[in-house]
């Protein structure tokens, strides 16, 4: 480990087909939950026209209302689909954001995965490369302070957010340039049965990352991970059952979009190690086995998208803060604050 892990983070789809008031107010529950158990982060996605993957289009109205009930901890992105949304009002929404929280907001972005959603909302998917690009370099700009074409300057001004700034990619050429930019990195779950999207790559990503990071600023890694604790593994897998189907579903989708063939199975997915699960001591040895966690950071847990329940979820939560995280070298905020006075 790089000294333990500094930071533990929660993420969550708010995915299913609940009744989508029920589950954002549901979600800020756990968010409040995850805080009190000490998590340094939470991380919400976006995703277009749900409900089975998400329910959630705009992430920053919602993290919103999650500082307006927590005092700590920080609020993420993971990640906004940067080539469908527009760079300056983005870059307005987020300083907004960032200063009702106190300065909390890690802003994610991606060049997104979905191209019905591009092509509903009137965009091209064979440009997102460029239209990521030329988007992240507006934001960053306005953020900055910079004047626009027009002499226009976005207000309000949120100090430091541009510097808070992440990008989700698993190549390592990507990872090189969002350290050229000053902006850290997200490595998403790894999948099965593809090297390009796998833990081995994501060694590469950070190992380029850091190497070409030069910036007088700590450069960031943060590694995605589904990992769900529980009395034992037959716990896991039964408390489990509706979650691993959609792992397995999204998979499926994944592979099919590169030419694969589609056809994991749960126990498949559940075998190929990219989902920790099972016991405590199941998911630390998983974890010390994933050859990515060395090299982040932060580890972000993919926790309670639509299996689990709440109950189940907050249990999960508090195994990961108390038994399973300081395994790995974590420590709370007050843990780490007593050791350094």
């Amino acid at each position: 480990m790089r000294d333990g892990l500094e930071r533990l983070g929660f993420f969550t789809y708010l995915g299913g087909t609940r009744d989508a008031g029920e589950v954002l107010a549901e979600t800020i529950e756990l968010c409040v939950a995850a805080e009190e158990l000490g998590f340094d982060s939470v991380w919400v996605a976006q995703h277009h026209f749900g409900p089975i993957v998400g329910t959630l289009p705009s992430p920053l109205p919602f993290l919103a209302a999650v500082a307006a009930r927590t005092r700590r901890i920080r609020l993420g992105t993971a990640v906004i689909v940067l080539p469908i949304e527009h760079p300056v009002r983005l870059a307005e929404d987020a300083a907004v954001v960032d200063l009702l929280s106190g300065g909390r907001l890690e802003l994610g972005l991606g060049s997104g995965t979905e191209p019905s959603a591009f092509r509903a909302l009137g965009y091209d998917p064979e440009q997102r490369r460029t239209l990521m690009q030329d988007g992240l370099r507006t934001l960053l700009a306005s953020l900055r302070g910079e004047p626009l074409p027009t002499g226009h300057v976005v207000y309000p001004v949120a100090p430091g957010l541009e510097r808070r700034v992440w990008q989700g990619l698993f190549s390592p050429e990507r990872a090189r340039e969002a350290a050229a930019l000053g902006t850290h990195v997200l490595l998403p779950k790894a999948l099965p049965g593809d090297a390009s999207v796998g833990a081995e790559q994501q060694v590469r990503a950070a190992t380029a990352f850091r190497e070409a990071w030069r910036l007088p600023w700590p450069g960031r890694v943060a590694l995605s991970r589904p990992v769900y604790p529980s009395t034992d593994a037959a716990s896991a897998r039964c408390e489990l059952a509706d979650e691993l189907e959609f792992q397995v579903a999204q998979a499926n989708r994944a592979h099919a979009r590169t030419g694969g063939d589609g056809k994991l199975t749960v126990q498949g997915f559940v075998d190929s190690g990219v989902f920790h699960l099972g016991s405590v001591e199941d998911v630390v040895a998983s974890l010390r086995a994933d050859p990515a966690v060395p090299l982040a950071d932060e580890l972000i847990c993919q926790v309670g998208h639509i299996g689990p329940g709440f109950d189940n979820t907050v249990r999960a939560l508090e195994l990961l803060a108390t038994r399973v995280a300081p395994a790995l070298g974590w420590r709370r905020d007050a843990e780490r604050a007593r050791a350094a006075g």
